[in-house]
């Protein structure tokens, strides 16, 4: 047992400091009494529990929105939404106390969350603004933080999952609506500034619960939910384009994605079932066949920052059609 205490422990994020599992989570008593940002840390035999932030919020009111939690030198980082009033925050420890720093708001905003830390432990985030209907990333240097809109209205930004390559140039994928689908999208920022592509169209919705990872050489890998047909998806950027995958299709699943690559970039994702609650496990069992269906990825647009991504059509390539590769989906729980 973690947390002992009576309540409604909801939305956790986990890393580990020198292999010891460290845990970041909202508390509620109940779903009216504001509830509390929460951390546990195991010590070797016991966990040692601390309040991060007392009050985030009722849970009926605002809800949460998932923490994300990274280490820099020892030092736990901690990216939420403070439902209390309506901001984005970041927490770190720092002389024997939590340190809370106010990023963007107030504002209903703070949807997906999603952190990083450079080489240099500079916090990184990508967030969704639901003032703007904006995706919104964000960077601290020293005590100032400077945010850009990535892409704007349309929803841009309700999912949305950060990952910055060995230059630490951020790299995001996420989610946007157009009049007729709901598109998984990915933008990378260049000297050009942010360079922003379609992954794959949906009707009605593709692409939610996306969770980006990047390979050794900078290649984007994306794991995401296709809700019009319910079942788990992956793509991976190559050069002729992006090449898309169904993971699996065996009943509704594939909420709540998590991506990890392996040392040869194999995808290993953890993921939900959608009608009967399971938590799953997918690994790529059978590589011979460099995958895919076939997809359509464009020509990225750009933008300079920190203006919003423009919204002009781009022209679409295809990628190859090859032969779907064999993924091993396995049942956890």
């Amino acid at each position: 047992m973690v947390d002992a205490a009576p309540g409604l422990p909801a939305y956790t994020a986990i890393a580990l400091q020198d292999g010891r599992p460290r845990i970041a989570y909202y508390y509620y008593a109940d779903i009216r009494t504001p509830g509390q940002l929460r951390y546990a840390a195991w010590m070797g035999d016991q966990w040692q529990l601390s309040i991060v932030d007392s009050d985030v919020g009722p849970l009926d009111s605002t809800g949460p929105k998932r923490p994300a939690l990274r280490f820099a030198a020892d030092r736990p980082y901690i990216a939420y939404y403070d439902g209390g009033d309506q901001t984005v925050k970041v927490a770190t420890w720092a002389d024997g106390a939590w340190a809370a720093d106010v990023v963007s708001g107030p504002t209903q905003t703070g949807e997906s969350i999603s952190l990083a830390l450079d080489r240099g432990a500079a916090v990184h985030l990508s967030f969704y603004d639901a003032r703007a209907a904006a995706l919104v990333y964000a960077v601290r240097a020293g005590a100032i933080w400077a945010t850009t809109e990535v892409a704007a209205e349309a929803f841009a930004g309700w999912f949305s999952s950060l990952a910055l390559d060995a230059a630490d140039r951020p790299h995001i994928c996420f989610t946007q609506e157009t009049e007729e689908t709901s598109d998984l999208r990915y933008a990378h920022l260049t000297a050009a500034g942010w360079q922003v592509e379609t992954v794959e169209t949906g009707a009605p919705v593709t692409g939610d619960y996306c969770a980006l990872a990047l390979d050794a050489a900078g290649a984007a890998h994306i794991a995401y939910l296709d809700d019009e047909r319910a079942v788990l998806r992956y793509a991976r950027r190559a050069a002729e384009g992006w090449a898309c995958e169904t993971v699996d299709a065996a009943g509704a699943v594939g909420q709540y994605a998590a991506l990890a690559l392996d040392a040869s970039a194999a995808p290993r994702i953890a993921y939900a079932g959608m009608t009967v609650r399971d938590l799953k496990f997918a690994a790529l069992v059978d590589d011979a066949a460099a995958t895919a269906t076939p997809t359509t990825t464009v020509t990225p647009t750009s933008t300079p920052p920190p203006a919003a991504t423009s919204t002009t059509t781009p022209t679409a390539t295809l990628a190859p059609a090859e032969t779907p590769r064999v993924y091993l989906p396995l049942l956890v729980r």
